[in-house]
């Protein structure tokens, strides 16, 4: 787990990630430490990587990829690491810690599944299913 420090709406979080993020992030570190930069993720000059940046870095990156017929921005790919946690059987509680939110009305907009998904959840957990 990550500590992040000082958001808006409280003093520090704890940030949850696997074992193979926290191994890539170890090299990263490592890495970035060889030239004495006080940023985990920086531009090619060492400065520190801010929003904008790392948006338009995003956007080329997903044009390499041929992504081009949908929005990618950081917010974007938060909502859909959300959106397919809860699909994939993650609790609301737990996903309203992993993004920071205070209250689970915030989370509550990652609830909303169209399409097959709704239709499969509502199969496997309608009381008529079982009877």
């Amino acid at each position: 787990m990550f500590r992040q420090q000082s958001q808006k709406t409280a003093p520090h979080r704890y940030v949850p990630f696997n074992n193979k993020t926290s191994k890539l992030l170890r090299e990263l570190a490592a890495e970035v430490e060889d030239f004495e930069v006080p940023h985990l993720f920086t531009t090619i000059y060492g400065n520190k990587l801010d929003k904008s940046r790392f948006s338009q870095k995003m956007k080329e990156y997903a044009q390499v990829a041929g992504i081009t017929d949908a929005t990618v921005t950081p917010h974007v790919l938060r909502h859909t690491v959300a959106v397919n946690y809860l699909i994939q059987d993650g609790d609301i509680m737990s996903l309203r810690q992993i993004l920071g939110h205070t209250s689970l009305s915030m989370v509550q907009r990652y609830t909303v599944m169209a399409g097959p998904h709704l239709r499969e959840q509502h199969d496997k957990y309608s009381p008529a299913s079982l009877i």
